[in-house]
Protein backbone atom coordinates (compact mmCIF):
# COMPACT_ATOMS: atom_id res chain seq x y z
CA UNK A 1 0.00 0.00 0.00
CA UNK A 2 1.21 3.50 -0.80
CA UNK A 3 0.75 6.46 1.46
CA UNK A 4 -1.97 8.85 0.22
CA UNK A 5 -0.84 12.34 -0.81
CA UNK A 6 -1.79 14.99 1.72
CA UNK A 7 -3.24 18.24 0.41
CA UNK A 8 -1.61 21.43 1.61
CA UNK A 9 -3.70 24.10 3.34
CA UNK A 10 -3.84 27.04 0.92
CA UNK A 11 -4.71 29.58 3.65
CA UNK A 12 -1.76 28.57 5.83
CA UNK A 13 0.63 28.52 2.89
CA UNK A 14 -0.49 31.90 1.50
CA UNK A 15 -1.37 33.83 4.66
CA UNK A 16 0.72 32.11 7.32
CA UNK A 17 -2.39 31.27 9.37
CA UNK A 18 -5.52 29.16 9.10
CA UNK A 19 -8.80 29.74 10.91
CA UNK A 20 -9.12 26.03 11.68
CA UNK A 21 -5.75 25.81 13.44
CA UNK A 22 -4.99 22.32 14.75
CA UNK A 23 -8.38 21.06 13.52
CA UNK A 24 -7.57 21.75 9.85
CA UNK A 25 -7.80 18.63 7.71
CA UNK A 26 -5.02 19.86 5.41
CA UNK A 27 -1.28 19.97 6.00
CA UNK A 28 0.18 23.20 7.37
CA UNK A 29 3.55 23.69 5.74
CA UNK A 30 5.78 26.50 4.51
CA UNK A 31 6.53 26.94 0.84
CA UNK A 32 5.62 28.82 -2.31
CA UNK A 33 2.25 30.52 -2.71
CA UNK A 34 -0.56 28.30 -4.00
CA UNK A 35 -2.78 30.01 -6.56
CA UNK A 36 -6.55 29.53 -6.15
CA UNK A 37 -8.24 27.11 -8.53
CA UNK A 38 -9.63 28.60 -11.73
CA UNK A 39 -13.13 29.99 -11.39
CA UNK A 40 -15.87 28.21 -13.28
CA UNK A 41 -18.69 29.78 -15.26
CA UNK A 42 -21.76 31.23 -13.52
CA UNK A 43 -24.68 29.00 -14.46
CA UNK A 44 -27.24 31.77 -13.90
CA UNK A 45 -25.31 34.10 -16.22
CA UNK A 46 -24.97 31.38 -18.88
CA UNK A 47 -28.71 30.61 -18.81
CA UNK A 48 -30.21 34.10 -18.81
CA UNK A 49 -27.32 36.50 -19.39
CA UNK A 50 -27.93 37.96 -15.92
CA UNK A 51 -26.88 37.15 -12.39
CA UNK A 52 -28.56 38.52 -9.27
CA UNK A 53 -25.18 38.81 -7.51
CA UNK A 54 -23.59 41.03 -10.16
CA UNK A 55 -19.98 41.94 -9.30
CA UNK A 56 -20.27 40.06 -5.99
CA UNK A 57 -20.72 36.73 -7.81
CA UNK A 58 -17.91 34.24 -7.20
CA UNK A 59 -18.09 32.82 -10.72
CA UNK A 60 -17.17 34.06 -14.20
CA UNK A 61 -19.65 36.03 -16.30
CA UNK A 62 -18.39 35.35 -19.82
CA UNK A 63 -14.89 34.87 -21.20
CA UNK A 64 -13.61 38.41 -20.53
CA UNK A 65 -14.63 38.50 -16.85
CA UNK A 66 -11.43 37.26 -15.17
CA UNK A 67 -10.12 40.74 -14.36
CA UNK A 68 -12.69 41.06 -11.55
CA UNK A 69 -10.83 38.44 -9.55
CA UNK A 70 -7.30 39.75 -9.92
CA UNK A 71 -5.87 40.98 -6.64
CA UNK A 72 -5.50 44.72 -6.56
CA UNK A 73 -3.06 46.38 -4.16
CA UNK A 74 -4.78 48.06 -1.22
CA UNK A 75 -4.26 51.75 -0.71
CA UNK A 76 -2.95 52.35 2.79
CA UNK A 77 -3.16 55.58 4.67
CA UNK A 78 0.13 56.76 6.12
CA UNK A 79 0.36 56.27 9.88
CA UNK A 80 0.49 59.23 12.18
CA UNK A 81 3.64 59.48 14.26
CA UNK A 82 3.19 58.40 17.86
CA UNK A 83 3.26 61.06 20.51
CA UNK A 84 6.18 61.17 22.85
CA UNK A 85 4.89 60.13 26.32
CA UNK A 86 7.33 62.56 27.92
CA UNK A 87 5.88 65.47 25.92
CA UNK A 88 4.48 68.46 27.79
CA UNK A 89 0.72 68.55 28.38
CA UNK A 90 0.42 64.91 29.41
CA UNK A 91 -2.31 64.40 31.95
CA UNK A 92 -3.76 67.91 31.61
CA UNK A 93 -7.44 67.12 31.38
CA UNK A 94 -6.90 64.52 28.64
CA UNK A 95 -6.95 60.78 28.72
CA UNK A 96 -3.55 59.15 28.86
CA UNK A 97 -2.43 58.22 25.35
CA UNK A 98 -4.96 60.55 23.71
CA UNK A 99 -3.84 62.41 20.62
CA UNK A 100 -4.68 65.97 19.60
CA UNK A 101 -7.52 64.90 17.28
CA UNK A 102 -9.50 63.34 20.11
CA UNK A 103 -8.44 59.75 19.45
CA UNK A 104 -6.70 57.49 21.88
CA UNK A 105 -3.46 57.17 19.94
CA UNK A 106 -4.30 53.69 18.64
CA UNK A 107 -6.38 54.54 15.57
CA UNK A 108 -9.73 54.21 17.35
CA UNK A 109 -12.31 56.91 17.83
CA UNK A 110 -12.50 58.46 21.26
CA UNK A 111 -15.55 57.51 23.29
CA UNK A 112 -18.06 60.09 24.36
CA UNK A 113 -17.72 61.04 27.99
CA UNK A 114 -20.11 59.12 30.23
CA UNK A 115 -23.19 60.93 31.42
CA UNK A 116 -24.35 60.88 35.00
CA UNK A 117 -27.96 59.89 35.69
CA UNK A 118 -30.31 62.60 34.44
CA UNK A 119 -27.54 64.63 32.81
CA UNK A 120 -28.52 65.81 29.32
CA UNK A 121 -26.28 65.75 26.25
CA UNK A 122 -25.24 69.09 24.85
CA UNK A 123 -27.45 68.54 21.77
CA UNK A 124 -30.98 69.59 20.91
CA UNK A 125 -33.56 66.85 20.38
CA UNK A 126 -34.59 66.85 16.70
CA UNK A 127 -37.66 64.73 17.48
CA UNK A 128 -38.81 67.30 20.03
CA UNK A 129 -38.43 70.08 17.46
CA UNK A 130 -40.56 68.02 15.04
CA UNK A 131 -43.19 67.41 17.74
CA UNK A 132 -42.68 63.67 18.13
CA UNK A 133 -40.29 62.98 21.03
CA UNK A 134 -41.61 59.94 22.90
CA UNK A 135 -39.15 60.13 25.78
CA UNK A 136 -40.43 63.32 27.44
CA UNK A 137 -38.50 64.06 30.65
CA UNK A 138 -36.37 60.93 30.12
CA UNK A 139 -34.93 62.16 26.80
CA UNK A 140 -31.12 62.42 26.89
CA UNK A 141 -31.12 65.48 24.61
CA UNK A 142 -32.23 69.01 25.41
CA UNK A 143 -35.81 70.10 24.70
CA UNK A 144 -35.56 73.74 23.63
CA UNK A 145 -38.70 75.87 23.28
CA UNK A 146 -42.32 74.89 23.87
CA UNK A 147 -43.32 72.52 21.06
CA UNK A 148 -46.53 70.50 21.37
CA UNK A 149 -45.76 66.80 21.06
CA UNK A 150 -48.17 64.77 18.92
CA UNK A 151 -47.65 61.01 19.14
CA UNK A 152 -49.32 59.04 16.33
CA UNK A 153 -50.85 55.88 17.80
CA UNK A 154 -50.56 52.52 16.06
CA UNK A 155 -53.49 50.12 16.05
CA UNK A 156 -51.58 47.61 18.19
CA UNK A 157 -51.66 46.71 21.86
CA UNK A 158 -48.47 47.45 23.81
CA UNK A 159 -46.99 44.16 25.04
CA UNK A 160 -44.74 46.01 27.49
CA UNK A 161 -47.80 47.67 29.06
CA UNK A 162 -49.49 44.27 29.43
CA UNK A 163 -46.42 43.05 31.34
CA UNK A 164 -46.31 46.24 33.43
CA UNK A 165 -43.04 47.61 32.06
CA UNK A 166 -43.87 50.26 29.42
CA UNK A 167 -41.66 53.27 30.14
CA UNK A 168 -43.32 55.59 27.60
CA UNK A 169 -46.64 55.95 29.43
CA UNK A 170 -49.03 58.27 27.56
CA UNK A 171 -46.33 58.89 24.92
CA UNK A 172 -46.32 55.21 23.87
CA UNK A 173 -47.18 54.66 20.20
CA UNK A 174 -49.25 51.55 21.01
CA UNK A 175 -52.56 51.21 22.83
CA UNK A 176 -52.58 50.62 26.59
CA UNK A 177 -55.61 48.49 27.47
Amino acid sequence: MSEAAVEVCRAFRNEGRCRYGENCKYEHSEGERIEPPPRGPCFNFEESGECEFGDRCRYLHGDEDGSRFEKKPRKRRPRKPRRDPDAAGEGEGGEEGADAEGGNGRGRRARRPRRRNGEKLDEECNNYKAGRCRYGENCVRKHVGDVEQIIEKLDEVCNNYREGRCTFGERCRRRHE
